[in-house]
C-alpha cells in the first residue's frame, strides 16, 4: 500500500507542477499580449500627433505660393504663430532661403558661422548659403547663421533639397531644455511655385530654401504616454539608425531603450523619411503571479482542456466584407463611406492616402452665400479649439465645382442620441461623467469667446480612446458664434424661413432674442441634454419644431423624476432645473462654474471606468458595429480634385 501511495503522491505531485508551469506560461501569454495591445494603441497614437505637425510644415509651400514668393517677415509671423498655438510639441517653425554668393551682399543681413569657442563669426566666402532668414518665435542670436557652415546640416539641407519631401535631422538639445529632454529638425525645401519639380535637375535651380520645424519631444510625448505609463509599462522612442549616442530621443526610464529583453515589444512609428522605434517592456508592477496551488492547478486544467478542444478541429470563419464602391478621392483624402448628414453638410469616413490616418470629411453641397460663410466660419472657429475633448480641426480645401469640404479628427464612438435610442434612460453617475466632460469642452469655447448654440445629444459622442471608456467629443460647431461679432445669421430663422438650431435644446432667449446670446444660452442647452440623459425624452415634445419653441418660451419644465417616475439625486435634479431657468440671470453662469457644482455634487453613484468598460463590452461595442454598418449601406465614392486652400 505505501507504494501505491508514493505513486500517486509522485502524480499529484509532478501534475501540480505541470499544471503550475502551464498556468504560468499562459499568464505570461497574456501579460505579453496586454503588452503588445497598449503598445500598438500608443504607436497609433504616436502616428497621429507626430504626423499634425508635419501638415503644418507641408502646408508653407502652399502658403508661399499664395504669397507669390517669400512673404514678408510679418506675414510668416502671422501663419506660423497660428500654427504653434495649434500644436504645442512644435518649439518653433523657421525660414532659411539659399543664398549664392553673388547675392550675399544684397541681402541685408550678417551671414555667420560658429567660432570654435561657441562665438558666431562672418562667415567664410562660399558658392551657396543657407542662413536663417525668419524664425518664429523669433531667436536673435540665431538670425544669419548659415546650416550650410555645419556638415551634418548641410548633408541634410542638400538631400531636402534634392528630395523636395521632408527631412528628419538627428536629436539635438536646445539651451534651455534641461538634460535628457530633446528636440528633432524637419527641413522641407519651398519651389518656385510651390509644387516640386519633376526632375531633380530643376529642384536645385528652383529651390527658394527651406522650411524648418523645430519639435519638441517631451510636451509632444508626455501626455500620450501618461496613460500607459500608469499601467507599470516602462516605453522609449529610439533612432535605431543614429549613432549610439543620438539613438535616444525620450525614455519614462533609464535604461528602457538599452535594456531590451524578450518581454518587450517593439513598434515602428514613420517620421519624415525615417522610422523611429518605440520600444514597451514591463515595469514593477506589471502583471502578477498566481500563488494559489489549487487555483493555479485548476487553471491550468480548464485552460489544457480548453486548448485541446480548441486545437481539435473547431475553427472560426470571418465574413469579409466586400467593397461594393470604389473610395472617392479628395486630394490627399480617400473617402471611404458616408457617416451621416446633418444641418450644414454631409460627412465622410475617410483616410489620408499616405498616412493612413482615418478622418472625418465633412462637405458642404449646394450652398449658397449665407450656408458658405456660416460654413467657412465653423472651419476658422474650430480650428481654434484643442480640449481634448472636442473633435479637431486638420485641413480645409474646396473642389473644382467650389464645393467647400474640411477634414477633422474622426472619433469611432456613438453619439449620445442613437445611445439613449437604444438604451433609454442613463444612470445619474453616468450622466453627471458625461456632462461633466461636455462642459470642460465648452469651458475653453467660452473662454474664447465662441457659444455653440447647437448643443445636443447628436452632437456629443462618447468613445474608447487611448483605453479610457466613455471619452466624450463634442462637434459640429457649424451654428457657432462669435460674442459680440457682427453675423449674418444672428435671428432665429434664416432667410430661408428655417430655423437656425434645435428647438428642443434651444434657450428662450435664442428664440426669442438671437442677436443678444451669450455662453448661458449653451448652459440651457447642457441641463436640456441632461434631462434628455437622465430620462430618456427631451424637456419638451411637440408635433412641429414652432410647437416646441414655443413651449421653450412658455411651459414650465416637468421635473426630472416626476417624467421617469423615479427618484433621482435630489442636488443633481436641482442642478438641472437650475440650466433650464427660463431667465438666463437665474441659470448657473459659466461652464467652469457648472464644472465646480458638478465637482460638488452629493448623493450621486459614481459610473467609474470599470463601469463604463463593462457597458462597452456588453452593448457598446454592439451598438457601434450596427451603426457602422447602417452607415456602410448608404456608402458611395468617386474620384473628384481638389484645389487646396490654407486657412
Amino acid at each position: 500500500m505505501r507504494r501505491e501511495a508514493l505513486m500517486v503522491l509522485a502524480f499529484g505531485i509532478v501534475l501540480t507542477i505541470a499544471a503550475t508551469a502551464l498556468a504560468h506560461e499562459r499568464a505570461q501569454q497574456h501579460d505579453r499580449q496586454r503588452l503588445a495591445d497598449r503598445a500598438e494603441r500608443l504607436g497609433d497614437a504616436l502616428r497621429d500627433e507626430l504626423g499634425r505637425p508635419l501638415e503644418v510644415l507641408r502646408a508653407v509651400p502652399s502658403f508661399f505660393a499664395a504669397n507669390d514668393g517669400v512673404p514678408s517677415r510679418a506675414a510668416f509671423g502671422v501663419f506660423v504663430r497660428d500654427a504653434l498655438a495649434r500644436h504645442q510639441g512644435i518649439a518653433a517653425l523657421e525660414w532659411v532661403p539659399f543664398v549664392r554668393d553673388a547675392d550675399r551682399d544684397a541681402l541685408g543681413l550678417a551671414i555667420t558661422e560658429q567660432a570654435s569657442d561657441g562665438t558666431m563669426q562672418p562667415r567664410a566666402r562660399d558658392a551657396l548659403y543657407a542662413p536663417l532668414l525668419y524664425a518664429e518665435p523669433p531667436d536673435g542670436i540665431a538670425f544669419g547663421y548659415d546650416l550650410m557652415s555645419e556638415p551634418v546640416r548641410r548633408a541634410s539641407v542638400l538631400q531636402a533639397r534634392e528630395l523636395g519631401q521632408p527631412v528628419g535631422s538627428r536629436r539635438l538639445r536646445l539651451v534651455e531644455d534641461p538634460e535628457g529632454v530633446f528636440s528633432l529638425a524637419v527641413y522641407l525645401a519651398v519651389y518656385e511655385g510651390g509644387a516640386r519639380p519633376d526632375a531633380i535637375a530643376n529642384r536645385e535651380a528652383r529651390a527658394l530654401g527651406l522650411a524648418i520645424a523645430l519639435f519638441r519631444l517631451r510636451p509632444l510625448l508626455e501626455p500620450l504616454v501618461a496613460p500607459v505609463v500608469r499601467e507599470h509599462v516602462e516605453l522609449a522612442l529610439i533612432d535605431p539608425d543614429a549613432p549610439e549616442d543620438l539613438r535616444v530621443l525620450y525614455e519614462t526610464a533609464p535604461g528602457v531603450a538599452s535594456d531590451v529583453t524578450s518581454f518587450s515589444r517593439e513598434v515602428e512609428i514613420p517620421f519624415a523619411e525615417r522610422s523611429f522605434r518605440l520600444v514597451a517592456r514591463p515595469g514593477a508592477g506589471f502583471g502578477g503571479a498566481r500563488t494559489d496551488t489549487l487555483v493555479v492547478l485548476v487553471v491550468g486544467l480548464v485552460l489544457s482542456v480548453l486548448l485541446a478542444w480548441g486545437a481539435s478541429g473547431i475553427a472560426r470563419v470571418r465574413a469579409l466584407e466586400d467593397e461594393v464602391r470604389s473610395a472617392r478621392r479628395l486630394g490627399r483624402y480617400v473617402l471611404e463611406r458616408k457617416l451621416g448628414e446633418g444641418g450644414t453638410g454631409v460627412v465622410y469616413l475617410a483616410k489620408h492616402a499616405m498616412m493612413k490616418r482615418p478622418t472625418a470629411i465633412k462637405i458642404l453641397r449646394g450652398a449658397d452665400r449665407e450656408r458658405a460663410a456660416r460654413f467657412e466660419r465653423e472651419v476658422q472657429m474650430a480650428s481654434r479649439l484643442v480640449h481634448p475633448n472636442t473633435v479637431q480641426v486638420w485641413d480645409y480645401g474646396r473642389t473644382p465645382s467650389g464645393e467647400l469640404y474640411y477634414a477633422m479628427e474622426h472619433v469611432d464612438g456613438l453619439p449620445l442620441d442613437l445611445v439613449v435610442r437604444e438604451e433609454g434612460a442613463l444612470p445619474p453617475g453616468r450622466v453627471v461623467r458625461i456632462v461633466r466632460a461636455i462642459a470642460e469642452a465648452l469651458d475653453e469655447a467660452h473662454a474664447l469667446g465662441i457659444v455653440h448654440r447647437d448643443v445636443k445629444p447628436a452632437n456629443a459622442m462618447i468613445a474608447v480612446r487611448a483605453g479610457t471608456p466613455d471619452a466624450v467629443k463634442v462637434l459640429d460647431f457649424g451654428l457657432g458664434k462669435m460674442l459680440g461679432a457682427e453675423l449674418t445669421d444672428g435671428a432665429a430663422f434664416s432667410h430661408e424661413g428655417t430655423m437656425i438650431g434645435t428647438p428642443v435644446y434651444m434657450a428662450p432667449e435664442q428664440i426669442s432674442a438671437p442677436d443678444r446670446i451669450d455662453a448661458r444660452a449653451d448652459l440651457y442647452a447642457v441641463g436640456a441634454l441632461a434631462y434628455h440623459l437622465l430620462t430618456g425624452t427631451p424637456p419638451f415634445v411637440g408635433e412641429t419644431p414652432l410647437a416646441v419653441a414655443t413651449m421653450q418660451l412658455r411651459a414650465e419644465v416637468e421635473p426630472p423624476s416626476q417624467r421617469l417616475g423615479r427618484a433621482l439625486p435630489a442636488e443633481l435634479e436641482a442642478l438641472v432645473m437650475r440650466l433650464l431657468e427660463k431667465d438666463r440671470a437665474r441659470r448657473i453662469a459659466s461652464a467652469r462654474a457648472l464644472i465646480e457644482a458638478i465637482d460638488a455634487l452629493g448623493g450621486v453613484v459614481p459610473f467609474g471606468d470599470d463601469a463604463a468598460r463593462a457597458w462597452w463590452a456588453s452593448r457598446g461595442e454592439a451598438l457601434r458595429a450596427k451603426m457602422v454598418a447602417e452607415q456602410a449601406a448608404g456608402g458611395g465614392a468617386v474620384d473628384v480634385d481638389v484645389e487646396r486652400r490654407v486657412a
